[in-house]
C-alpha cells in the first residue's frame, strides 16, 4: 500500500504496510521491484492493527519475509536468488502520535489540508507535514 521510491536513495522504497497486499501487489514487489529486505519501522501496536485487517495474500507475503523464504525458480519470488528478510526496528513508540503532534502545530488551514491528505494521499501528507 502506498509503495513508492525514496527520491534521494536509489533502490530504496517506502510503503504504508504490506498487510493489505493483493496478488498483483505481491508479484510486483517480489518479481518487478525485487524487494528482498524489509525494514519495518512500525511499532507492535501499528503492526497488530494492520494485521487485524490483513488480506490472506498480505499475511502470506509477510510470513515469507519473516521466515526467510528462498528466492529463485519455483519459489515465492521467482526472479533472482537469496532469501527474503524482514527486520522490525520501531522508529518511534508512537509514529501516529508524532505525526499528529506535527500536524497539530500547523496553521489551521494547513492542519485541515493534512487531515484530508492523510485519508486520501499519504505522499502529499508526508510532504506537507
Amino acid at each position: 500500500q502506498n509503495f513508492r521510491p525514496v527520491r534521494s536513495l536509489p533502490g530504496l522504497f517506502r510503503s504504508a504496510s504490506l498487510e493489505q497486499a493483493t496478488a498483483s501487489d505481491a508479484a510486483f514487489l517480489l518479481d518487478s521491484a525485487r524487494v528482498r529486505t524489509i525494514v519495518d519501522l512500525r511499532n507492535d501496536d501499528e503492526i497488530a492493527r494492520a494485521r487485524a485487517t490483513a488480506t490472506p495474500v498480505g499475511l502470506s507475503l509477510l510470513a515469507a519475509f519473516d521466515s526467510g523464504a528462498a528466492v529463485g525458480a519455483s519459489c515465492i519470488a521467482s526472479e533472482g536468488s537469496g532469501v527474503l528478510r524482514r527486520f522490525q526496528v520501531p522508529l518511534l513508540g508512537d509514529v501516529d502520535g508524532l505525526l499528529d503532534e506535527v500536524a497539530a502545530r500547523l496553521p489551521t488551514a494547513k492542519r485541515m489540508e493534512a487531515a484530508l491528505y492523510r485519508t486520501v494521499d499519504m505522499r502529499r501528507h508526508d510532504r506537507l507535514v
